[in-house]
């Protein structure tokens, strides 16, 4: 309840459908690298990320894809020429 009451407040970020942003990816990486994106991302821009996303359960590309367009439409996995490492 305290986490909701957080981003109700707005002193926990969550993202909001009325602000998401979709952007053509030609050939995500793996869930894993966008999540390190992701976060890496977030924490680049002061957002605390305590328990924002669990690893265990890492949540799905299209979700992770949405997340890192809003929040940093420039990554390089949005741009034509970027080529997703092969996962070994």
């Amino acid at each position: 309840m305290e986490y909701l009451i957080g981003v109700r407040d707005k002193q926990i970020w969550s993202l909001q459908y009325s602000g998401l942003k979709i952007k053509p990816c030609p050939q995500a990486p793996s869930k894993h690298v966008l999540l390190d994106l992701v976060l890496e991302t977030l924490t680049k821009n002061g957002v605390v990320r305590h328990g924002l996303v669990p690893r265990k359960k890492v949540p799905d590309k299209g979700w992770l894809l949405a997340v890192l367009a809003t929040i940093n439409p420039e990554c390089k996995v949005f741009k034509k020429d970027y080529v997703a490492a092969a996962d070994i």
